[in-house]
């Protein structure tokens, strides 16, 4: 008997099983209550247990909210949920304001106070549609969850999870601002069942829907099949396990204080950091990445994921819930296309690491044993994605099953017409970034100063100040309670005042035209499909329109299907065009007339652009002179002087010191656009520097363009006939 109870003692669930028993039941609710979304899931159970705060993004009816509100139901703390919309006003998030009087031996004093109220008091808390809150209201909220006090008062707020659409014109949503999302440590873009794919998941909701014809949401208690009961089923239909046991946030909490995160997990993360940087040019202008989410906020989740997988030190593989950070963070290419080959190539892998650290008696781990050095990042990056192509390239006869002679292949190419290659993802080294970095800034500058009205007034904005009400359509809504009330009791002849709502101003649009023709091919193609690639970046967080035209002989603009992101010619859907930007099949002659023409139209046609005040911009790429078409494009720049389009050249110089073209100086003097130049320094590393070109920066050009970029040249006066009439006076 007494060994049976040394036996029962021993027996006792240490504290990182009791954590993860506690999370597995977590996780077994949010099972229960809606099917699919595992990434969610996941990001909700992470948060809770790291008392971090979680953003989600996605379209209505996939089951943000309620895997949400699960959560919070399932914590067992004080929940408050919150439907944010712009006439949310302060005290519908702190409590109701209050006024205080004091009286005293020297007086009485009047004190404004907040009764404690909503977030004051939650600790686990949803936001729902965050995006459509006002800024009175948000700036204040963005406080509690980073500070987690109100006026130097602690608050007992454990979470936060807010929702929000997305961002695209269909949902008339204004996307948060980069301080604002960093508040969040974690970050999911999320889809439904069907917008993602997930028909097994699908049918088995509508299995349940399909019953009947009423709807089948039964209590399980009444007998009859609820999709509570569908979601806690797993793939092979077996309910989840543990949906019943104690969720216990304190003791994962304490659990997370006692996992170290080892040596080997450090410099996993580092390494992440570094190659993610320097592989793809992440910096301020294209990325979030802050100090305060990945040195500090990222080994915190990383050691609660070893919480949740019951273990007692960090390991490796739970640097997998970087994923969770980078959504918002960096470009959408980034985060769905090389996030995840990174945390892979970052964790060591079993060949080159320790065994699993021991444990001694005394409670004390051994440390891992250090892994190998991670190579260098960027140390010929341009020459290991040319290797990958040519070792993917499927129609190579020697990477293929096929050994057909290299003649009957050539023969085939040219009987059958072949379609556009898959193109090959350039990976530009430091000094290219930094020559993109100075042509971004121009470009982000000529952006900003063209802007001239930041924010417009619209029914569907958020409350920005005051205004005399114009009649009574909106006088419920929008008028002042207090000065509404006065007026219907004195009648005045002025009406009360009202809200002004306003909206930020898009930022324009952008029309990029890309040269390639046969002389772009190589290199320099390489270097424009990049050089897109950071414009279509920066024109995202200008909220731009962009359009984007291949042009040789014949041009070829990419175009959007539908009407999610605006549709047509200008567009909004950036994943979509960053795609088209990374082709790279050059071929045929140089016609700078018919692209010129082509995006003139365009702005034209679009009635979003007829407005003075919106910018209108294009990029041309190219490499030399046009070889087919008007040679001088007269009525392109004529048009573009009406139009008020400003056009940026970019000069690839096909050989050093090159002369910059006459006609790209003047279509860009013409517009008030920025001449620019590309100059490959090293042709086989892929390092090309950008510069800005002046008027009077080599000697041909000051010889046509003296005087500030001013027409000299007589033999051209034929573009310009008042200049023509002043000397043939």
């Amino acid at each position: 008997m007494p060994k049976f109870s040394s036996l029962a003692l021993s027996a006792e669930p240490t504290l990182a099983a009791r954590a993860a028993r506690s999370a597995a039941a977590l996780r077994a609710r949010l099972e229960r209550r809606v099917v699919g979304q595992g990434p969610l899931k996941d990001a909700l159970v992470l948060s809770l247990v790291s008392k971090e705060h979680l953003y989600v993004e996605g379209p209505p009816g996939i089951g943000k909210t309620a895997l949400a509100e699960a959560a919070c139901a399932a914590s067992g703390r004080r929940s408050f949920f919150a439907q944010l919309h712009r006439d949310t006003r302060l005290s519908e998030l702190i409590g109701d304001a209050v006024i205080r009087r004091e009286v005293s031996d020297d007086g009485e004093v009047i004190r404004s106070d907040v009764r404690a109220g909503a977030l004051l008091t939650a600790e686990v808390a949803v936001l729902d549609d965050i995006s459509r809150a006002p800024g009175e209201a948000l700036n204040v909220l963005l406080r509690l969850l980073n500070e987690r006090k109100y006026h130097e008062r602690p608050i007992p707020l454990w979470s936060a999870v807010a929702t929000g659409n997305p961002t695209s014109a269909d949902f008339y949503n204004e996307p948060l601002d980069p301080a604002t999302l960093d508040r969040f440590a974690l970050q999911i873009r999320t889809e439904g069942l069907v917008g993602g794919g997930a028909w097994e998941a699908a049918s088995s909701v509508v299995d349940q829907f399909g019953d009947s014809p009423y709807c089948t949401w039964a209590p399980p208690s009444a007998g009859g099949k609820s999709v509570d009961k569908a979601a806690g089923a797993g793939e092979g239909g077996a309910v989840c396990e543990g949906a019943d046991a104690i969720v216990d946030l304190d003791c994962m909490y304490e659990a997370l204080q006692h996992v170290p995160l080892s040596e080997a997990v450090r410099d996993a993360l580092l390494a992440f950091l570094e190659r993610l940087r320097s592989r793809h040019g992440l910096d301020a202008t294209n990325s979030l990445l802050t100090d305060r989410t990945f040195l500090t906020k990222a080994p915190k989740l990383i050691r609660a994921a070893a919480v949740i997988a019951g273990r007692e030190v960090a390991h490796p593989d739970d640097l997998r819930v970087l994923r969770l950070l980078t959504a918002f963070r960096v470009p959408d290419d980034v985060h769905s296309g090389a996030v995840d080959d990174l945390i892979e190539e970052a964790t060591p892998q079993e060949g080159t690491k320790a065994s699993t650290p021991e444990t001694k008696s005394s409670g004390h781990r051994k440390q891992a044993a250090q892994t190998e050095a991670p190579p260098k990042p960027g140390e010929g990056g341009l020459q290991r994605a040319q290797a990958n192509a040519a070792v993917d390239d499927p129609s190579d006869p020697a990477n293929g099953p096929s050994q057909a002679p290299s003649l009957l292949l050539r023969l085939l190419r040219m009987l059958v017409p072949t379609e556009r290659k898959p193109p090959v993802e350039t990976n530009v080294d430091a000094a290219s970034v930094r020559g993109l970095l100075t042509l971004i800034g121009v470009l982000k500058g000529e952006f900003e100063r063209h802007v001239h009205v930041t924010r417009v007034t619209h029914t569907d904005g958020v409350p920005r100040g005051w205004r005399r009400l114009r009649g009574f359509d909106s006088f419920a809504e929008d008028a002042d309670p207090v000065d509404a009330a006065c007026w219907m009791r004195h009648t005045p002849a002025v009406l009360p005042d009202a809200v002004r709502r306003a909206k930020p101003n898009r930022g324009g649009a952008l029309a990029i035209c890309r040269d390639v023709s046969t002389s772009m091919h190589g290199i320099n193609a390489k270097y424009a499909s990049s050089l897109a690639l950071r414009v279509i970046e920066l024109a995202q967080r200008r909220r731009m329109r962009v359009a984007m035209l291949e042009y040789s002989d014949e041009v070829h603009a990419h175009r959007c299907a539908g009407n999610l992101h605006g549709g047509g010619f200008f567009t909004t859907d950036y994943s979509s065009l960053r795609t088209f930007a990374r082709r790279l099949e050059c071929g045929g002659l140089t016609d700078y007339e018919a692209p010129i023409s082509q995006a003139l139209d365009e702005f034209k046609s679009d009635r979003r652009l007829r407005s003075p005040y919106v910018s209108k911009h294009i990029l041309f790429i190219t490499d030399g002179h046009p070889t087919k078409g008007d040679r001088r494009c007269v009525e392109a720049r004529r048009r573009m002087k009406r139009a008020g389009v400003q056009l940026h050249t970019l000069f690839v110089e096909p050989e050093p010191h090159a002369a910059y073209p006459p006609l790209l100086a003047a279509l860009a003097d013409d517009s008030k656009g920025v001449r620019m130049r590309a100059t490959v320094l090293d042709a086989d590393a892929g390092v090309i520097d950008v510069e800005v070109v002046s008027s009077s920066s080599d000697a041909r050009t000051r010889e046509r363009f003296g005087g500030g970029g001013a027409l000299a040249d007589v033999r051209e006066l034929d573009t310009y006939p008042h200049l023509r009439r002043i000397f043939a006076r």
